[in-house]
């Protein structure tokens, strides 16, 4: 095996393998809660590509979406606020009530690739599987049927357009007026995906994200101690002292939390020099396997000259 093409195989290893360890690390936590502190409703449900549905009162159309296993990463492109609609020569145009307002669609042209669509005056031409923006709005062309009268043009247009995946952006808040949804991607496909929708009934809804690693948990509440130190200190009096227990107590879970914060640490680094050394020895074996096959290739070649 040539030195050249086992040093890319080791590269190509090692490439694959940090890119796989940054998605499994980037991955996000979020809260979901309610302005009046009252339980929020979801409801989810599955979308073909070029489909639309509505989940908890909002429509929601899927343009793209994609799943990788060896990455463990899904994603999906979306229309928010989504209606699907089926237009041809049979339909002079159809009106669509969106939450963002009404708009009328009709059909001009298609071939085989493209199809020309008018929205309240305005047309342009859209190429098939594809998105594109007409009159404020997105159109997304899922379908060109020919039918004995002609094309049949399936299509769903929505108010917004957003991308969600599991590693960088899970889930996205939409508003629309006094109206506030959130919209998560729960699994997904190379021909749909299964969107969830949450939202909160008489008020406002709440998306708090965190990168995976921090606490999600409330401030621990003080101690009846501190609140007095803190008292004390307030009010510039120094006749309530802690006694030599409490402080060497303190001390204690002190040295425990920082042994335990320098346990973690060694182990993280640790993992990380198993695989290096791993790729190291691979390396060597490799280097070791070549050297090995052009000595004896020069054995060979020198018994042959003796002989």
């Amino acid at each position: 095996m040539p030195l050249n093409f086992m040093k890319k195989e080791v590269f190509i290893s090692l490439f694959f393998l940090i890119i796989f360890l940054n998605i499994s690390i980037i991955s996000a936590l979020f809260n979901i809660s309610c302005s009046d502190n009252r339980k929020s409703l979801s409801d989810l449900n599955e979308i073909e590509i070029g489909k639309a549905r509505t989940i908890n009162e909002l429509g929601i159309g899927v343009t793209k979406s994609s799943e990788s296993s060896f990455f463990k990463r899904i994603t999906a492109e979306l229309l928010i606020d989504a209606k699907r609609s089926i237009v041809s020569n049979e339909t002079s145009s159809e009106t669509l009530e969106l939450l963002t307002g009404n708009y009328t669609i009709s059909f001009v042209k298609a071939n085989s690739t493209t199809a020309t669509i008018n929205v309240n005056g305005e047309s342009k031409g859209i190429s098939l599987k594809q998105t594109d923006s007409i009159k404020g709005v997105y159109i997304m062309i899922g379908d060109i049927d020919f039918i004995e009268t002609g094309p049949k043009i399936s299509l769903i247009i929505g108010s917004q357009q957003i991308a969600l995946s599991n590693d960088q952006n899970p889930s996205q808040k939409v508003s629309f007026d006094n109206k506030s949804f959130i919209i998560e991607i729960s699994s997904a496909s190379e021909t749909g995906a299964l969107i969830k929708v949450s939202k909160c009934i008489n008020s406002d809804i709440n998306l708090i994200q965190e990168a995976e690693g921090q606490s999600s948990q409330k401030p621990k509440s003080k101690t009846e101690e501190e609140r007095v130190r803190e008292e004390n200190e307030r009010l510039n009096a120094s006749t309530e002292q802690i006694s030599v227990a409490e402080f060497n107590e303190r001390k204690r879970n002190q040295s425990f939390q920082a042994n335990q914060t320098t346990e973690q640490t060694i182990k993280q680094k640790g993992f990380f020099l198993r695989i290096w050394n791993w790729i190291k020895n691979l390396f060597k074996v490799k280097e070791n396997e070549v050297k090995l096959n052009n000595t004896n290739e020069t054995n060979l070649t020198n018994e042959s000259l003796v002989s």
